[in-house]
């Protein structure tokens, strides 16, 4: 997953995340953080509240 506007270019790596985890984003400003997660939350809303990971396939719903 990438997204570039201008001159910066945001690459997320693949990796896998279990429900037991919590998750820290830390960066300086204009590191990318907010446009990671407009991102995720753009592809999780066209997947159907299902999220495709590999090689396992996890189900995400909103409450």
């Amino acid at each position: 997953m990438s997204k570039t506007q201008g001159n910066f270019k945001l690459r997320v790596i693949e990796g896998e995340f279990t429900d037991s985890q919590i998750i820290v984003m830390l960066g300086e400003n204009g590191t990318g953080k907010t446009t990671f997660i407009r991102m995720l939350a753009l592809i999780l809303r066209f997947l159907s509240s299902t999220f495709l990971t590999s090689p396992r396939r996890s189900v995400l719903s909103s409450t």
